[in-house]
């Protein structure tokens, strides 16, 4: 399921996490990465905001770190129309720029 970011933005840590499950099953296919994951919590406001060093902090190799930013930019480019849409979001509208 494509989602919006203002989808997203809404998002549990674990309702993020279930959405990348699908969207990217073999993304954190290893039991590390899952568990850094959850471990994590990260809620879908700090992922849609989220860079590759954010995911480096959070100790998330530079591979998996570089993955999840790639969708992160992703999911950013693909929903630019989120700037008309959005209506409480000013720090999505302050990164899209």
């Amino acid at each position: 399921m494509a989602a919006t970011i203002e989808q997203v933005t809404g998002w549990d840590s674990n309702d993020l996490l279930d959405w990348i499950q699908k969207e990217w099953p073999k993304l954190l296919a290893k039991a590390d990465d899952l568990d850094t994951f959850q471990s994590a919590e990260i809620t879908g406001d700090e992922f849609i905001i989220a860079d590759e060093q954010f995911f480096e902090i959070l100790g998330f190799s530079k591979r998996l770190a570089a993955s999840l930013a790639l969708r992160v930019r992703s999911l950013r480019r693909d929903d630019g129309a989120a700037k008309r849409r959005c209506t409480d979001c000013s720090a999505v509208l302050w990164i899209l720029g």
